[in-house]
């Protein structure tokens, strides 16, 4: 495979360099990825107690825990809701049911 034993051993430390960078980098993601998971598991101790009905948060502190949340969202991946989007999807289910509803009536009528 290797013309000369030299060939060799420049093929086998080229290899363990590239394999040296990659643990190295592989190292910096788990370390990022580590960080972001903390970040995460705080923000759910904070919503832990509105999740389990014990209790209300208060609007101020649902802010500080999204712009945490959006300040590290290179971190965590974490995307704030569009509340416009939201807004418009909730509109176009209630419209989807109230047609639905229209459409079973009609069905169930008797025909004269």
């Amino acid at each position: 495979e290797y013309g000369s034993a030299q060939e060799e051993s420049d093929a086998l430390f080229a290899a363990a360099r590239k394999m040296k960078r990659g643990s190295k980098v592989v190292e910096e993601l788990m370390q990022k990825s580590l960080e972001g998971e903390q970040i995460l598991n705080d923000a759910m101790l904070d919503l832990a107690p509105m999740a389990d009905n014990q209790a209300l948060l208060d609007e101020g502190t649902l802010v500080l825990i999204q712009e945490r949340l959006e300040r590290t969202c290179k971190k965590t991946g974490f995307q704030s809701p569009n509340l416009n989007e939201t807004d418009e999807m909730q509109q176009k289910s209630q419209s989807n049911k109230q047609n639905q509803r229209k459409n079973e009536q009609q069905r169930n009528k008797p025909n004269p």
